[in-house]
């Protein structure tokens, strides 16, 4: 009787002290555990921001963290798109549109496709692009980080 308690003793502190580091973290420890807004999808892979997929080293000069707002948006006309999408690559927001205009000029020579959208809000968004999939426009705004320093800000307009 005695060997039954007495290995019941250990069971039961067996298993207190090996939930000792899963109640640590429930408490808030959150080193090196990612959030929905630290994920983003890259070549259809999940990235965590600051790691490096290919490496898994941290790297400090992109994030994946995406800014994303909802609002509804219509075409400004004089857009050549004619088809609204569900989700938007934002690259510049602007309350004239005539500065919208003269960006939306600077990024066709760059070789983007830009149309420009009037937010809800007074706003001319400048879109990049358009897409139906989520995911499509968070590859996106990667390439344009990756691709385009200068635009790291880029962010996705989901469409109300």
């Amino acid at each position: 009787m005695k060997s039954k308690i007495f290995l019941l003793i250990i069971s039961c502190l067996l298993v207190v002290c090996s939930c000792k580091s899963g109640r640590q973290a429930a408490r808030g420890s959150n080193v090196g555990m990612a959030t929905a807004n630290d994920i983003s999808i890259v070549d259809g892979r999940a990235v965590i921001a600051g790691i490096n997929p290919e490496t898994e080293e941290t790297s400090t000069v992109t994030s994946a963290i995406i800014t994303v707002r909802t609002e509804s948006v219509s075409l400004v006309d004089g857009s050549d798109v004619e088809t609204m999408y569900g989700f938007y690559v934002i690259i510049g927001s602007f309350r004239e549109i005539s500065n919208a205009r003269q960006y939306n000029t600077e990024l066709a020579a760059k070789g983007f496709s830009p149309v420009i959208l009037a937010s809800e809000h007074g706003l001319f968004r400048v879109s990049v692009g358009g897409h139906n999939q989520e995911n499509a426009a968070r590859r996106q705004i990667a390439e344009i980080r990756a691709n385009h320093e200068e635009h790291e800000d880029v962010w996705l307009l989901v469409r109300k």
